[in-house]
């Protein structure tokens, strides 16, 4: 691009990248090593977030640029955006988008969410879907500089969890062009008779264990319901109380193993395997199903478990979640 901010900041812009797939990137600014390369989101956070995204083939091929493109800075250090700076460069961020033509963008970090029109905090829109007048849904994300400047192990696995499950709803709307099956709230308080999580009918739940017979053990499982904004997925060690109603996808499986972890079972469940059945289907497994009437290919179970490092088993699980409770509305 190589044009000067019209401010003159004493900086080139850096360049910008064009991605594939129908998503770009927006962040905050460049920082000194965007700023050496001409290239964005190449310093410390920046790569974070490249690995962030590059655990889905589908969003791993973005296009990435910035909402202001000089480097802020006072001396050798970086500071946030004026808001001078940010309406000065505004313009243009816009104009290069709609060249861009993306289907979704991701604001990264409160400077760009605001730029590009959301209200509030990070805090409040993070993981949201906001549909843009121009045209794109914006989903707004916590800054990775926020998770590497965090001294708190927790908050930092909370952020790095809702980056996560952020992009993963950014995969689902490229594919499926609308909406997440399901939002869901991280926390759910637990029943006061048991001290256990409640798992409320409508829920669509999977299991991945260490095998596909019920002698294996439970290594997690994830659960959707619709209306909210993030997945819940626990681990072997917290036994949940099951409501009557919640959805399974083959529960022949799925409740035994969740009763030998000390899981209270329902009396009554829906289950898509038998759906399917009923209506015909000529195969009745998931994943066939999810082609077939979702165009939605994933990985199988054995290619999960041979090369698959745990992040990628959870989104596995919570992705196996929504496609239930999709296959169940349908």
């Amino acid at each position: 691009m190589g044009v000067w901010c019209r401010l003159r900041f004493g900086g080139r812009w850096t360049e910008k990248e064009t991605g594939l797939f129908g998503l770009d990137v927006v962040g905050e600014a460049p920082g000194p090593e965007e700023h050496k390369q001409k290239r964005p989101f190449v310093g410390p956070s920046g790569k974070l977030l490249r690995q962030y995204l590059a655990e889905s083939p589908l969003i791993a091929s973005c296009g990435f640029t910035n909402t202001i493109l000089h480097w802020p800075h006072e001396g050798r250090r970086t500071r946030t955006p004026t808001q001078e700076e940010v309406e000065a460069c505004r313009p243009h961020l816009l104009n290069t988008l709609s060249k861009l033509t993306p289907k979704i963008v991701i604001a990264v970090g409160e400077t760009a969410a605001r730029a590009l029109g959301c209200k509030g905090s990070i805090g409040q829109a993070q993981g949201k879907v906001i549909r843009s007048l121009a045209g794109y849904s914006i989903i707004p994300i916590y800054h990775p500089a926020a998770l590497l400047r965090s001294r708190n192990p927790d908050r930092y696995r909370d952020m790095e969890r809702k980056i996560r499950w952020a992009l993963q709803t950014a995969a689902f709307e490229l594919e499926h062009g609308s909406d997440p099956i399901l939002h869901y709230d991280p926390y759910v308080p637990p029943d006061t008779r048991t001290g256990n999580l409640t798992i409320a009918s409508g829920c669509a739940l999977d299991t991945e264990t260490t095998g596909k017979d019920l002698d294996s053990e439970l290594l997690l499982a994830s659960a959707y319901h619709p209306g909210q904004s993030e997945p819940i997925v626990w681990h072997p060690e917290q036994p949940v109380d099951l409501d009557d109603g919640v959805v399974f996808h083959n529960a022949l499986f799925d409740l035994p193993i969740l009763n030998k972890h000390g899981s209270s079972l329902p009396a009554v469940v829906d289950d898509t395997m038998v759906l399917a059945w009923m209506l015909g289907e000529d195969r009745i497994g998931l994943k066939w199903l999810a082609q077939k009437h979702l165009g939605t290919r994933v990985m199988t179970y054995e290619q999960i478990m041979a090369t698959a490092g745990w992040e990628a088993k959870k989104n596995y699980s919570m992705q196996d979640a929504a496609i239930t409770h999709l296959r169940y509305v349908q």
